[in-house]
């Protein structure tokens, strides 16, 4: 039994929304990504877990959550929180789950390690989604470069209403 699926959405590795919609020949369509996850659940699969670059690029991505979430699947969505507006977060189900990278509590520190205004998208995506109610995971690596910075980092996080870090 297939129990856990990744589906990857965009192919892009790196970090610039602009670079991730100029690569979407690679992608899956709505359709195909549709039929990916209704294969999935026939053989057993009750968790997904959607990553990219930015899976909220895609014009479909929150209507697929939506029809999705209501079908007592457990959801993860890899985000920088760059897309996410009241309106797709007020249709989205509680029991999505939401991941985020942080580096650093700085735009200085994070964003040399994540691209240009990454920390403030995926800061306002973190307030967004705690002010509505969502308990938003973020992972972060440590590295020489945020060594001295992981308590800060953390502090910032759980001011922010982050429970879960990584």
């Amino acid at each position: 039994w297939l129990s856990d699926l990744s589906v990857l959405l965009s192919t892009r590795s790196d970090f610039s929304i602009d670079s991730a919609r100029r690569s979407r020949e690679l992608q899956l369509n709505e359709g195909e990504a549709n039929n990916l996850i209704d294969a999935a659940m026939d053989i057993g699969c009750r968790t997904i877990m959607f990553m990219g670059g930015e899976p909220f690029l895609l014009d479909y991505f929150p209507s697929l959550i939506k029809k999705y979430g209501n079908k007592g699947l457990t959801l993860y969505i890899m985000t920088n929180g760059s897309m996410l507006s009241e309106e797709i977060i007020a249709d989205i189900g509680p029991d999505v789950n939401f991941i985020f990278s942080l580096h650093g509590s700085s735009p200085k520190l994070n964003d040399s390690m994540r691209g240009s205004g990454s920390f403030t998208a995926t800061m306002s995506g973190l307030n967004k989604l705690v002010n509505a109610g969502f308990n938003p995971i973020v992972q972060t690596i440590v590295s020489d470069a945020n060594l001295s910075d992981i308590i800060p980092t953390a502090e910032l996080l759980i001011n922010t209403g982050v429970k879960k870090i990584k």
